[in-house]
C-alpha cells in the first residue's frame, strides 16, 4: 500500500476508488484526508474512518444505518396498514433488527404488534389479520429456507380466506429468488427493499451486457449485485458530479447527478465532522399486474 501511495500523480486528484482491506483502508484514507481527495469505498461497510474522514464515502452503508433507512421506507408506505410479523425461529441478525425496529415505531405509534410463528395454523392466522385492511406479512429471516415455509402457510389460508387482502415485505435477497418465487412475489404484492436493483429483462440492462461484452471480450459475472454495473454506476456519479458541480458536489448530493444503472445514490454525512454514507434504498415491487417498479423516497 505504501508503494501505491507513493507512486501517485502529484497533480491534484478529485477521488480514489478502491481499498478492500481494512489495512488499506485507515492507511489511503489517512492519505486522502491529508490531502483532501474523496475517498470512495465500495465494499467495507465496517471502518471507523467513515466518522473521523469528511471526505470518506462509505458506498455500502453500515448495517445498521442501512436497516434504519429500510424501517423508514417500510413505515412512509405502510403505516396505516395491519403489520404483521411472521416469527420464523431462525437467527438472522439483520431481519431481526428490521422487524423488532418496525413493531418499536408501532408502539410509539400506540398501535398493537401482531405475530404469527412458523406452524402456526389458520385459527392463529385469523386472529391477526384484518378484513378491513392491508394485511402486510413480514418475515423475521431473509432465508429461501425461511420463505418456503412461509407461502405455504400464506397460500392455505388466504385459499381458504380470500377476503383478506395481503402484501408481502422482503429482502434484498429476495432478488436471487425469483427464479423459483417470481410468480409468488406477483401474487402477493411482494415489496423487497435493497440499495439496487437490475432487471435482466431490461432494454438499458441488455445495452450496458452487449457493450461489457464489446469492451471487455467477456460475459459479466452472475452476481447480485452485478459488479460491473456497480462499478459503473460509481464512477460515474462522481464523474458526473464533478464535471457538474466541481468542489461543490458535496452540496448537490440530493440531486439526481445521475441515472443508475443498478445502484441508486443518496449520500449523507453522519455528522458534520464525518464523512457521507449511501442512503439510498428503494422498494423492488412485484406487483399483481406482472410487472415490477421501483419505489423510493427523496
Amino acid at each position: 500500500m505504501r508503494a501505491v501511495i507513493k507512486s501517485l500523480p502529484q497533480t491534484p486528484l478529485d477521488f480514489i476508488i478502491g481499498p478492500l482491506h481494512q489495512e488499506q483502508i485507515h492507511v489511503l484514507s489517512s492519505y486522502c484526508n491529508d490531502k483532501k481527495i474523496r475517498l470512495i469505498v465500495p465494499f467495507s461497510s465496517q471502518s471507523e474512518e467513515l466518522y473521523q474522514n469528511p471526505y470518506y464515502y462509505a458506498v455500502n452503508s453500515p448495517s445498521s444505518f442501512f436497516i434504519s433507512e429500510a424501517v423508514n421506507l417500510t413505515m412512509a408506505l405502510f403505516h396505516h396498514d395491519n403489520i404483521i410479523i411472521w416469527d420464523s425461529h431462525e437467527e438472522d441478525e439483520d431481519a431481526v433488527l428490521y422487524t423488532d425496529s418496525i413493531q418499536l415505531r408501532q408502539t410509539k405509534m400506540g398501535k398493537k404488534n401482531k405475530m404469527v410463528s412458523i406452524g402456526d395454523d389458520n385459527s392463529k392466522w385469523a386472529q391477526v389479520m384484518d378484513s378491513t385492511q392491508v394485511n402486510v406479512i413480514i418475515p423475521n429471516s431473509s432465508s429461501l429456507k425461511a420463505l418456503n415455509q412461509l407461502l405455504p402457510e400464506l397460500k392455505l389460508f388466504i385459499g381458504e380466506h380470500p377476503e383478506y387482502k395481503v402484501k408481502l415485505i422482503g429482502y434484498p435477497e429476495w432478488q436471487t429468488y425469483t427464479i423459483n418465487h417470481l410468480e409468488d412475489f406477483y401474487q402477493f404484492d411482494t415489496y423487497a427493499y435493497s440499495a439496487f436493483y437490475r432487471n435482466p429483462l431490461s432494454t438499458k440492462s441488455q445495452l450496458f451486457e452487449m457493450s461489457y461484452q464489446n469492451e471487455f471480450k467477456e460475459l459479466t459475472l452472475n452476481s447480485y449485485p452485478q459488479f460491473g454495473m456497480f462499478g459503473f454506476d460509481i464512477a460515474y456519479y462522481f464523474l458526473k458530479g464533478i464535471s457538474t458541480y466541481g468542489k461543490g458536489l458535496e452540496l448537490h448530493h440530493t440531486s439526481s447527478i445521475s441515472q443508475p444503472f443498478q445502484h441508486w445514490f443518496n449520500f449523507k454525512r453522519i455528522s458534520n465532522w464525518s464523512g457521507f454514507i449511501n442512503k439510498g434504498i428503494q422498494f423492488i415491487h412485484y406487483n399483481p399486474e406482472f410487472n415490477i417498479e421501483l419505489i423510493r423516497l427523496r
